[in-house]
This record gives C-alpha cells, sequence and structure tokens, in this order.
C-alpha cells in the first residue's frame, strides 16, 4: 500500500532506490532475525514459562478482533475514494528482486556470525543495528557545540523537567490547589453556564 501510494508521487530515481533498498533491508533484517531465533543453538527454549489459564487469554482475543474491525472501518469512513493503481511488469519484479536480494544479505551475516570469521568491522555494524548506535542521544560528541548545547538544555535541562513523570506532578499539583481553594468549582459553574447559554442560543438562530 505504502509502495503504491509513492509511485503516484512525481518521485526521483533516487528517492525511489532508497525506497526499495528499505524494502530491502527490512527482509534482510527479519530473515537474519528468524535464522538467529530458529536456528541457533538453544534459541527455542524459552527464557521464562508461564502456564496461564485460558481465560486471561480472552481480552487478548477482544482487542485483537475489535483493533481489526475498527481499523477496517476507519479505512472505510476516511479513505472512502478508491484510488486504482496501475504498475508497470518491471516495478512489480522490481520489488521481488529486492525482497530476494534482503534474503540473501540477511542469510549472509547469518553466516557470518556462524563460521566466527574475524571480520570486526562487518561484525559491529551488523550487531550494533548499523549505524543506530551513533545516532543515540547517548554517544552525543561532545566535542561539537551544538551538541553539547542541546544536551545541556534538552538532555539535562527544563525539557527533561516539563515532560514525563515531572509533568504528572506538576498538573496534579496544579489540580489539587485549585481543588482546595475552590477554584475549580467556579471554572467548571462559569463553563457549565457558557454550554448553557450555547444551547439556548442554538434554538432562536
Amino acid at each position: 500500500m505504502i509502495l503504491e501510494l509513492n509511485y503516484m508521487f512525481n518521485m526521483n530515481y533516487l528517492m525511489l532506490l532508497i525506497l526499495y533498498l528499505s524494502i530491502g533491508l527490512t527482509v534482510s533484517y527479519s530473515t537474519r532475525l528468524v535464522k538467529v531465533t530458529f536456528l541457533s543453538n538453544f534459541m527455542f527454549l524459552p527464557h521464562f514459562y508461564f502456564n496461564d489459564k485460558l481465560i486471561y487469554s480472552y481480552s487478548m482475543v477482544i482487542l485483537m478482533i475489535l483493533s481489526v474491525v475498527g481499523g477496517s472501518i476507519l479505512n472505510w469512513v476516511l479513505f472512502s475514494s478508491v484510488s486504482l493503481i496501475y504498475s508497470s511488469l518491471e516495478l512489480k519484479l522490481l520489488v521481488y528482486v529486492f525482497m530476494k536480494m534482503g534474503v540473501m544479505f540477511g542469510s549472509y551475516l547469518f553466516m557470518l556470525k556462524n563460521l566466527n570469521l574475524n571480520i570486526s568491522s562487518i561484525n559491529f555494524i551488523s550487531g550494533s543495528m548499523w549505524f543506530i548506535g551513533y545516532l543515540s542521544m547517548y554517544n552525543v560528541n561532545m566535542i561539537n557545540k551544538f551538541n553539547m548545547k542541546y544536551n545541556l538544555l534538552v538532555e539535562k535541562g527544563w525539557f527533561e523537567y516539563s515532560s514525563g513523570k515531572n509533568l504528572f506532578k506538576l498538573i496534579f499539583n496544579i489540580y489539587f490547589l485549585m481543588l482546595k481553594s475552590g477554584l475549580i468549582e467556579l471554572i467548571l459553574s462559569y463553563i457549565l453556564l457558557i454550554m448553557v447559554i450555547l444551547f439556548v442560543m442554538n434554538f432562536y438562530y
């Protein structure tokens, strides 16, 4: 669906190549994950074993059914216009070519891990999910002044205080003070009065 929608835009060849490479790398990662999970030694044994009753699975089944039905209804409501996309045979086959290349590349990475080859750079890059570790905020280059300012202002500054648990504490304290002072009743009464006025004005206009 995403790939066919991108065909409708005026994309250049570089963006189209990056899109196809992302498909191939996704397939290669999935192939490597499946092979590491199922074909490595003792990877089929569970880490934790829980013998739950069947009644505990009812909530997950209900959530699964409601998510599928709700997603289908949302799709029918929001995307009422049907767009039929015609693709050429070359574009259709190119997807399978990149998927095949992704399977071969993922199998090659798994073979490198199993053969215990002394290729430290390839093993390090493939084991660290390519360049995700370098893009993380935990490995910020402190030599760069912009990164130092960003780390000081965002990671250790006001953003850390005004997000997450501290924001919840701040809102709870403000609500508690308003509730204690009686201001919340005044605000709710004012909102209720405005709603009544708007409801009455709806019949006159």
